[in-house]
């Protein structure tokens, strides 16, 4: 016989053990794809379903925004509080006869690993130019990012894997994220972006004892190439600002320090506060970009940070 639960107060946990994020869009009333996209909560002018569902949390191809079950909730519904959004999720599943452990019984999906499409496509390499000059970066960055397999460009569009090395499996790509040079963003059928934080030229950073946490896959960029000759290890969000596993701080354990640089935003204050929590305020130090909302941008107009 099922608990009783409608008289207990809901936490983030339950929440988490009771529905995944495409319940959620669908406890919000929101037309889910058969492949798990939705219209884009935070952009009107999304024609074509630009936001992915992840399971334990969801991103915005169009927008680079994302975040958990009640983030979600908060996007559809921004004149909610936080914990009015969290009592929405909670009690709309227990009517739909939803209760704790119900996430925990269903089947994991198998994680996709897409290294040989990323072989056959990187066989072939266009020309970098137009991307240095629509993302306003040195075309030597570019580059070095190509020749470590990074990026690559086919039929004008960014194609950006995102890496995962393992002792069992060795190197795999889980994820593969895609930028048209119109700007307009999107990923690989089935990328599964909840591995692990994301890393550039991951066997040079071997001895470093800093690590910066980036937002984004192009300020991460901008910071390790600024960062290139020092022993600086720069990682970024997988999902954006929205989403963080403390399973991920794994990666971080061999860094004494590590620099917390989000965008100046209200998510990126957010996700600096969590990330902050989870790694220990002892070791955290925030990094602020000057002269832009994020990093790549900062870098643009002249940032030049410091780790002290």
């Amino acid at each position: 016989m099922s608990e009783d639960w409608s008289e207990v107060s809901p936490t983030p946990d339950l929440i988490r053990e009771t529905v995944d994020i495409r319940d959620v869009a669908e406890l919000l009333g929101l037309e889910v794809t058969h492949d798990d996209f939705i219209h884009s909560p935070y952009n009107e002018a999304d024609d074509s379903p630009s936001c992915k569902l992840y399971g334990d949390h969801f991103h915005c191809f169009s927008t680079g925004r994302g975040g958990d079950a009640i983030d979600l909730v908060l996007a559809v519904k921004p004149e909610l509080s936080w914990r009015q959004a969290l009592w929405q999720i909670w009690t709309r599943a227990l009517r739909a006869g939803m209760e704790p452990g119900d996430v925990q019984r269903k089947p994991k999906p198998e994680v996709k690993d897409f290294f040989s499409e990323f072989v056959v496509l990187a066989a072939g390499c266009e020309w970098l130019g137009p991307w240095a000059e629509t993302l306003r970066l040195p075309e030597e960055l570019l580059l070095r990012l190509r020749r470590h397999d990074d990026i690559k460009l086919s039929a004008g569009t960014l194609v950006i894997p995102h890496w995962r090395f393992s002792a069992e499996d060795g190197w795999t790509i889980p994820g593969v994220k895609t930028r048209a040079i119109t700007g307009s963003k999107g990923a690989w059928t089935g990328s599964n972006f909840s591995q692990g934080l994301y890393d550039v030229d991951d066997f040079q950073h071997g001895g470093a004892k800093r690590a910066v946490i980036c937002e984004g896959e192009s300020d991460c960029w901008v910071l390790d190439w600024h960062w290139r000759d020092e022993d600086v290890h720069v990682f970024a969000l997988p999902s954006g600002a929205g989403h963080w596993k403390d399973e991920w701080l794994k990666q971080l354990e061999p860094y004494s320090k590590v620099y917390i640089c989000m965008d100046l935003d209200e998510a990126g204050k957010r996700a600096r506060d969590k990330i902050a929590r989870a790694v220990g305020y002892e070791r955290a130090e925030f990094l602020y970009p000057v002269g832009g909302n994020d990093a790549r941008e900062a870098y643009i107009n002249g940032w030049r940070p410091t780790l002290h």
